[in-house]
């Protein structure tokens, strides 16, 4: 199970990150995309660099926070099946909202 201070530290710089991540979600050509600010690459840092299972778990955790899901092992077991990569975690532009609604429930 992914450390509950992991998601702590993703969801801070998801928070840090956020608005240059809104910036970047509005822009639909790959040549209007600037190259990432510190609190982007901070943040990809952090979620690229996590082991399979914590971003399993990250994963399951976002979509709680989404409501996709009532509880955890049911997001997990999506995970499982789906085996999102840190990109697609990445790409959920309201990261930091979804982290921050369950952050307190992560055991």
């Amino acid at each position: 199970m992914i450390a509950k201070e992991k998601v702590r530290e993703i969801h801070e710089k998801a928070c840090a990150a956020k608005e240059e991540i809104s910036v970047r979600a509005g822009l639909y050509r790959m040549s209007e995309l600037p190259e990432p600010g510190e609190a982007v690459a901070a943040l990809y840092a952090t979620v690229e660099a996590l082991s399979r299972d914590e971003l399993f778990d990250l994963a399951a955790i976002m979509w709680l926070g989404r409501g996709d899901f009532d509880s955890f092992v049911d997001a997990r077991d999506y995970a499982d099946a789906m085996k999102p990569s840190a990109g697609y975690v990445l790409a959920k532009s309201p990261l930091h909202r979804y982290l921050g609604k369950v952050i307190e429930q992560v055991p």
